[in-house]
């Protein structure tokens, strides 16, 4: 679940806006010195319970070279950072990777049913693929994967999914009551500011390799 805008937990759950970062240390950069662009970061402090090992770290940033081409393995690359540092006050926008949002995560705990798959395919529902598997951006769990997976025997961390609100409902987001409609501005679901698509409305899939290395993967429709 998501709210629109900034949170005032600099190191909560988000995609786009200001990361988490500390103001004491300078701001990550590619090998030819060029800085990294801030794509989402994903806050593991209430989660611990989902994973069987400790995790490197509480917060884990999602930063790219460029910001029109991240989706192919190994283009992202990853900050673990401890809760308790003294963040950033500001932040330079042309280094975010997005110019939608930002938007934050809202804790809403939920499971995943992998062995109710077949079950739910009967069901004449629309979307019914959606049920067992959360389809969506999400801390543990399973995958929930939209070409059949990459059959990685890692284990999973989170989920970075395409964002984009349900339309003439109240609260899209859960810091706004008023309905989104069908379209293309500032208060439709399809607005430059409402929606983030990777590629056709696809996931990012992170894991954490047995060394402690993270690896990420992508599919869309």
């Amino acid at each position: 679940m998501f709210g629109k805008g900034e949170s005032q937990r600099r190191e909560t759950t988000k995609v786009g806006g200001i990361p988490y970062w500390p103001a004491d240390r300078p701001w990550p950069t590619d090998d030819e010195g060029a800085p990294l662009f801030f794509l989402a970061q994903f806050n593991f402090a209430d989660s611990r319970d989902l994973f069987p090992t400790p995790l490197p770290g509480d917060v884990l940033l999602l930063l790219v070279e460029d910001p029109e081409d991240y989706l192919e393995p190994d283009l992202i690359q990853f900050e673990w950072l401890p809760l308790g540092l003294p963040p950033v006050s500001h932040f330079d926008e042309s280094l975010m990777a997005t110019t939608a949002g930002p938007f934050y995560g809202v804790i809403h705990r939920s499971a995943d049913y992998p062995d109710s798959t077949g079950r739910a395919s009967n069901l004449e529902i629309r979307q019914s693929y959606d049920l067992p598997i959360l389809n969506g951006t999400k801390i543990g769990g399973v995958p929930h994967w939209i070409q059949g997976g990459d059959g990685s025997d890692d284990q999973f961390l989170c989920q970075l999914g395409s964002i984009q609100a349900a339309p003439q409902v109240p609260y899209p987001w859960v810091n706004q009551a008023e309905s989104l409609s069908l379209g293309f501005d500032d208060r439709g679901i399809h607005g430059d500011s409402n929606e983030i698509s990777f590629g056709d409305m696809g996931s990012i899939y992170i894991f954490l390799d047995r060394d402690g290395s993270i690896t990420s993967s992508f599919e869309c429709y």
